[in-house]
């Protein structure tokens, strides 16, 4: 009883822990993406509260992850650890991501919590760069423009060094280099790898909220999704060495989410291609015209029935193997 009661305290602690850490990141994310040179950014508390909501789907997101994790190293009775760890990602995703999504709606909206960027000034004496040219700005930009001096420009040598107006409204070439900051000083200073990270798990939240807007049977397709990533809890004894079983869950997480949001994002057709050979024709009327992604739903199932087939045929090997030698734990 002890081992169950520190299981669902450990359950609760990675959501409430988790949901802090994540909205902590997504409030810097914002700030990184609205700083200006010489200027502070100070996050409204509707920011924080809406970035709290975005960010618990991503926490949810990961909990067949973390709980599987936490299995691997605190293994008892095999049948209630299977049926606790079913029921943790049942309420995770079937209760607790739905409240999640009408909450973000509450709090965003159908917009974004980014502010307009467009409508930010930009600091003057600062050197910025915009795709190769290079500019000096000698004031701050006002109604969408900036009074700056182009130092260096492939395109017009002939006015180097010569003072002009700069379009930096949203619609500029400026902007859109210096996306998805606002200020292009920032973007040369930040790595730009951990926004490709979350712009691929923001296809994964986008395509959530897109499922729960369009009914419950398109919910149900989406969370295959979580069917395939706690699979993974077929790896918890593949291998007497933990950090092996630690390796292949992480692992096959990411494979997953990966192959989700390429999934998602149209990468190589991919997506207009499985559900055109699926819906054409006028086939499966009802799910097109909402909608549902029964293609994908197909091939997480499937991943999960291959991951599971895997993990419990290793680990019957292992076990075989290690009462040969009288040496396995149940």
């Amino acid at each position: 009883m002890k081992k169950r009661i520190d299981f669902i305290l450990y359950y609760l602690c990675i959501l409430i822990a988790g949901c802090f850490c994540a909205t902590f990141v997504y409030v810097q994310y914002i700030g990184c993406t609205h700083f200006v040179a010489g200027n502070m950014f100070h996050p409204a508390k509707e920011i924080v509260l809406a970035a709290f909501f975005q960010s618990v789907p991503l926490v949810l997101l990961c909990v067949p992850l973390l709980l599987t994790v936490y299995k691997i190293r605190h293994l008892y009775n095999p049948v209630w650890s299977v049926i606790s760890f079913a029921l943790m990602c049942a309420f995770s995703w079937g209760i607790l991501y739905p409240l999640a999504e009408t909450g973000k709606k509450s709090a965003c909206g159908n917009g974004s919590i980014l502010l307009n960027t467009g409508e930010i000034s930009l600091s003057g004496g600062y050197f910025r760069k915009s795709a190769e040219a290079v500019y000096y700005f000698t004031d701050e930009s006002e109604n969408k423009t900036a009074d700056v001096m182009l130092l260096h420009s492939p395109e017009n040598p002939d006015k180097s060094g010569g003072f002009m107006k700069l379009d930096v409204s949203e619609n500029s070439d400026f902007y859109k280099n210096a996306f998805p900051f606002r200020d292009s000083c920032v973007k040369e200073s930040l790595n730009d790898i951990p926004y490709e990270i979350i712009g691929c798990i923001d296809n994964i939240l986008n395509a959530a909220e897109d499922a729960w807007q369009n009914g419950i049977v398109a919910w149900a397709c989406f969370c295959s999704l979580c069917l395939a990533l706690a699979s993974s809890y077929s790896y918890i004894k593949m291998s007497t060495w933990r950090m092996v079983n630690y390796l292949a869950v992480v692992l096959t997480n990411m494979i997953i989410l990966v192959f989700n949001s390429l999934y998602y994002s149209g990468f190589a057709g991919m997506r207009t291609f499985l559900i055109n050979a699926l819906y054409g024709n006028g086939r499966f009327a009802f799910f097109s015209s909402r909608n549902i992604d029964i293609p994908l739903c197909i091939l997480n199932v499937a991943a999960a029935v291959a991951v599971i087939c895997i993990g419990c045929s290793v680990t019957a090997v292992t076990k075989r193997r290690q009462q040969d030698r009288g040496g396995y734990e149940s």
